[in-house]
C-alpha cells in the first residue's frame, strides 16, 4: 500500500503502475497524449525489436503540490473499491525512471535510458550507468529528447529519435564509456575543485539572468555537493579528487528522490556536457 504526502517520492515497480488510474477513465485526455504505461512500453519495444533486451526499473513518484493538476491524485470513489493505498485508487501525472540494459562486455557500465513524464511534457536521455552507484551519466546533449522547453519536439518525433538512439546503441555505449574511463585518468587538486565549484556558483546566477544560459547545478544542490566533496575519503586523504570522482559526486544528487523530477534529465545533460569537456579540450 502507498501513502504520498504532499511534495513526497516513493518507489513503484511497474506492475503496480499498470494498475493506476488510467486519465481516460476520469473523462479527461490522457496527459501528454499518451498513458504513461503506454509511453514506457512504446520506447521498450525500440529496444526490444532489436534484440536489445530492457529491464525497467522501479520508478519514482511525486506528489507535488500542484493544485490544478497534481502529481498524484487519489480518487475516493476507486478508493471505496480498493481500498486505502492501492495503487487502483491513484491517478499518477509526475514520474521518473529508467530503462537498463544488461552487458556483460563492461564490468564497471552498462546503459541506461531515462525517462522523465509530468505535467509540462515528456524526456528522454541514454548515456551510462555506473554499476557501483546506479549513477546515471549523460555525457552528450545529442541523446537527450524533451517535447516541451527548447529544441522541443512532438511526442511522434519523439519516438522516432528513440528509434534512432536503439539504433546508435553501440555507439552510444562506446562513447559514454570511453569518456567515463578518459575522466578517470584526469587528477584535480584542491585549487581546480575550488575554482569548478566556483565555476558551477557563477552558472546558477547565470542561468537566472542569461536566457538559454543551462543550470547545472541550484545553490542548495551546490551545498550539499561541496559538502560530500569534502566528506569524500580520496579528497580527505590529499585533498585531491580525479574529475570521475568529482563527477560521480554530481551525478549522485540526480536522482528521483533527491531532487524535483522536471530537472532530472536536463540538469544530468548539463552536468555530463561540462565534464565531458575536460576530455575534449
Amino acid at each position: 500500500m502507498y501513502q504520498f504526502e504532499s511534495g513526497s517520492t516513493i518507489e513503484m515497480p511497474i506492475e503496480d503502475l499498470r494498475k493506476t488510474v488510467d486519465e481516460k477513465n476520469t473523462g479527461n485526455l490522457p496527459l501528454n497524449g499518451i498513458r504513461h504505461v503506454d509511453f514506457i512500453d512504446r520506447i521498450s519495444e525500440c529496444f526490444d525489436k532489436r534484440n536489445i533486451t530492457p529491464n525497467v526499473e522501479d520508478v519514482y513518484i511525486a506528489a507535488n503540490k500542484s493544485r490544478t493538476l497534481p502529481g498524484v491524485t487519489v480518487l475516493p470513489a476507486f478508493q471505496e473499491k480498493y481500498g486505502e493505498g492501492a495503487p487502483e485508487t491513484m491517478l499518477i501525472r509526475r514520474l521518473a525512471g529508467r530503462l537498463t540494459f544488461e552487458d556483460q562486455s563492461n564490468e564497471n557500465y552498462n546503459v541506461a535510458l531515462g525517462f522523465i513524464f509530468h505535467q509540462e511534457g515528456i524526456q528522454v536521455a541514454m548515456g551510462a550507468n555506473v554499476r557501483v552507484c546506479s549513477n546515471m551519466s549523460i555525457l552528450n546533449s545529442e541523446n537527450y529528447i524533451t517535447t516541451y522547453g527548447r529544441n522541443k519536439v512532438s511526442l511522434s518525433q519523439l519516438f522516432s529519435l528513440v528509434e534512432n538512439m536503439a539504433d546508435r546503441y553501440g555507439t552510444v555505449a562506446s562513447d559514454n564509456f570511453s569518456t567515463l574511463d578518459s575522466l578517470k585518468e584526469i587528477d584535480l587538486n584542491e585549487p581546480k575543485i575550488e575554482r569548478i565549484v566556483g565555476d558551477m556558483t557563477m552558472k546558477r546566477v547565470k542561468s537566472t539572468i542569461v536566457s538559454g544560459s543551462d543550470l547545472i547545478l541550484n545553490q542548495g544542490q551546490i551545498s550539499t555537493f561541496s559538502k560530500n566533496i569534502l566528506l569524500s575519503d580520496s579528497y580527505k586523504q590529499d585533498r585531491s579528487m580525479s574529475a570521475y570522482e568529482l563527477y560521480n559526486v554530481g551525478t549522485e544528487l540526480m536522482k528521483g528522490n533527491k531532487m524535483d523530477i522536471p530537472g532530472l534529465l536536463e540538469q544530468n545533460v548539463a552536468l555530463g556536457n561540462y565534464f565531458s569537456n575536460f576530455v575534449n579540450n
